[in-house]
């Protein structure tokens, strides 16, 4: 099954796996709008359709920040027309 994937090219980790590259691209704006690009310094994007290919490296560094951006202007965040609605944020833990 193909997916993108979000993956720390230092440790090798997924940070997060998508069907689409669309919410791949959501999430990565997401976090550079909250705490700046150097949030994502070391992540890449890439496409993974193992077993039928061998998948690609889609971008990383500037450039996935550039296509994240480009993607997912601000105003779709806040409910514009068309625009998904954003994910409801986790409950506070009780005490």
């Amino acid at each position: 099954m193909a997916r993108y994937e979000l993956m720390d090219l230092v440790s090798g980790n997924f940070a997060g796996i998508y069907e689409t590259e669309e919410e791949a691209l959501r999430d990565v704006a997401a976090t550079v709008r909250r705490f700046g690009p150097e949030a994502i310094d070391g992540l890449a994007l890439g496409y993974d359709d193992y077993p039928d290919g061998t998948g690609r490296v889609i971008a990383d560094g500037a450039e996935l920040v550039r296509r994240a951006l480009a993607a997912c202007p601000p105003n779709a965040a806040n409910g514009a027309a068309g625009a998904r609605a954003a994910r409801p944020r986790a409950k506070p833990a009780k005490r």
